[in-house]
């Protein structure tokens, strides 16, 4: 689903990457995107973003080493899937629990990642 998102966000080749990350680097995406959701940038009615939405984020500075805005800000939605191809991606690219345990909250995300994010804060 994660490569549906950047699609979505015009992440072109985030998107192709996404398919060869290692164990660990989809584990950084997964902690990062967690934390994006509970800490960072908010919508203007003050919830927070997406997890779609969280998920390019973090792979976009995971896979380029620093944060920045996604391609597009208003995501175009791509045509629906059928409900086979949805549960095949549902159940692809999920991480090792255990070993994402073991690797602790938030893993991935940097100062400076956050630092971006938060405005400094």
């Amino acid at each position: 689903m994660i490569a549906r998102d950047l699609l979505e966000y015009g992440e072109n080749n985030v998107s192709a990457w996404i398919h060869t990350t290692s164990e660990d680097e989809f584990l950084r995406i997964c902690g990062v995107a967690d934390w994006l959701t509970l800490y960072g940038p908010t919508t203007s009615s003050g919830t927070s973003m997406t997890l779609g939405k969280a998920s390019a984020l973090a792979s976009v500075f995971i896979r380029e080493g620093i944060p920045r805005e996604l391609a597009k800000k208003r995501r175009k939605p791509l045509p629906a899937l059928h409900p086979q191809e949805q549960h095949q991606i549902s159940a692809d690219g999920r991480p090792d629990l255990n070993l994402q345990m073991k690797k602790g909250a938030f893993y991935g995300i940097t100062e400076k990642a956050k630092q971006y994010w938060t405005g400094g804060t």
